[in-house]
């Protein structure tokens, strides 16, 4: 049974951080020993906001440098001599060693920056994939209509189903209020079968939310 899940999107803006966040609300009070990893970060000299929130939040006491697998740099540069396999090598064993001090761990993909942003969607499920974790993925919906944030859905879920990613559910995030229902409706058939898709509206409380209100809006208790 797979200790991790996985959180990717495809695109810059996905809010993906918030889903992150409501992950960990969610499965912070069910208690047990919840960890988190960033496969690769921009720093090692100290956490992203996003990484130091978590500590500060969730008095992680894991040292910092067993909560990512290595730095932006060192990935740029095993990929440009083409040690993929090396590289992958290094983020499972730094993966695996967290995953023996935990129950669980929360994966918040890696961010898109530079000319290879295309490419880290890609990059993001085969590293799910050798740590055996069920994708996570979420779609931007902001400046998109209905059917924009659906074949944006589609797309991803079709590449997860390519690559033999395992599926836990699908967020769509910081999708028109007036759109919410529609984007639903849409997921619901374009859903694999007994994967839940979730809706998330772009509202004002959540451009600079608290931990409770990104769990209330996820339905976490």
């Amino acid at each position: 049974m797979s200790k991790g899940i996985y959180i990717s999107s495809a695109e810059p803006g996905s809010g993906k951080s918030v889903v992150v966040l409501g992950i960990m609300e969610m499965l912070a009070g069910q208690g047990g020993r919840t960890g988190f990893f960033r496969p690769v970060v921009r720093y090692g000299e100290k956490p992203d906001n996003i990484t130091n929130l978590i500590i500060r939040r969730y008095g992680l006491k894991t040292p910092y440098a067993m909560l990512y697998g290595c730095t932006y740099e060192v990935a740029r540069d095993m990929l440009i001599k083409d040690k993929d396999d090396d590289l992958l090598k290094l983020i499972m064993e730094k993966y695996k060693t967290l995953e023996g001090e935990c129950d669980l761990i929360v994966c918040a993909g890696s961010d898109f920056t530079g000319p290879a942003a295309a490419l880290e969607f890609d990059f993001n499920a085969k590293i799910a994939n050798n740590l055996g974790c069920p994708m996570l993925p979420v779609v931007k919906g902001y400046g998109k209509n209905a059917m924009q944030v659906v074949t944006a859905a589609q797309g991803l879920l079709k590449s997860l189903e390519e690559r033999q990613c395992d599926l836990l559910a699908l967020v769509a995030n910081r999708v028109q209020p007036a759109l919410v229902e529609e984007v639903s409706e849409g997921l619901k058939k374009a859903m694999p079968a007994g994967i839940p898709a979730y809706v998330l509206a772009e509202l004002p409380v959540l451009e600079k939310p608290t931990v409770g209100e990104i769990a209330a809006t996820l339905g976490a208790e």
